[in-house]
C-alpha cells in the first residue's frame, strides 16, 4: 500500500500526544505515510474518541503527521459543538499532509454513512475544491440503487 490510515482511538487508551508519536514511528517503520483519521462527540460520552473537538483537529494540522479527514466525522461535531470551523476545515484538506478526504452523508447525529445526496448536500461539500492534489477522495457512502454516486 502507498499509505496507511488509521482511526485515532479512545481516550484513556492513549493520549493525543502519544498519537501522534505512534503516527510517526509507524511512519518510520513501514517506510511510507501514516495517517491519523479523526473522530468526533458522541451523545453520551463527548470525550470518548481522541481528535474529536475543533482544539484537537487543528493540533493535528499544526502536528506535521499526516492525516485522513472524514468530513462526515466533521459535520457531526459541527452539529455537537454548533458551530463550524471553516477556515481550519480548509486548510486542512488544502495540507499537503492530508492523505484521504472521506465522504458520505448523515444526521449529524451518528457516523451514517449515508449516500450523498444531490438536493441536500452537506455544508462542506464546496470545500472539496481546496482538496490538496495528491488526496485521494472516496466515498463512504453505502450505495443503493436509488442514489447514484457523486463522487468517485
Amino acid at each position: 500500500a502507498p499509505t496507511y490510515t488509521a482511526h485515532a482511538g479512545q481516550r484513556g487508551k492513549a493520549t493525543v500526544d502519544q498519537v501522534l508519536r505512534y503516527a510517526l514511528e509507524a511512519e518510520q517503520c513501514f517506510g511510507l505515510p501514516v495517517g491519523i483519521e479523526g473522530h468526533y462527540p458522541t451523545p453520551r460520552q463527548p470525550d470518548f474518541w481522541l481528535f474529536s473537538s475543533w482544539e484537537e483537529y487543528r493540533l493535528l494540522l499544526g502536528s506535521g503527521v499526516h492525516y485522513a479527514l472524514d468530513l462526515s466525522h466533521l459535520h457531526i461535531l459541527a452539529t455537537c459543538s454548533g458551530r463550524i470551523e471553516w477556515s481550519l476545515v480548509q486548510e486542512l484538506l488544502a495540507n499537503d499532509k492530508c492523505l484521504e478526504v472521506h465522504v458520505s452523508g448523515n444526521d449529524g447525529s451518528a457516523d451514517q454513512h449515508l449516500p450523498l445526496e444531490a438536493d441536500d448536500l452537506p455544508w462542506w461539500f464546496p470545500l472539496l475544491d481546496a482538496v490538496h492534489e495528491t488526496a485521494v477522495i472516496f466515498s463512504e457512502g453505502k450505495q443503493s440503487p436509488a442514489y447514484p454516486l457523486l463522487i468517485s
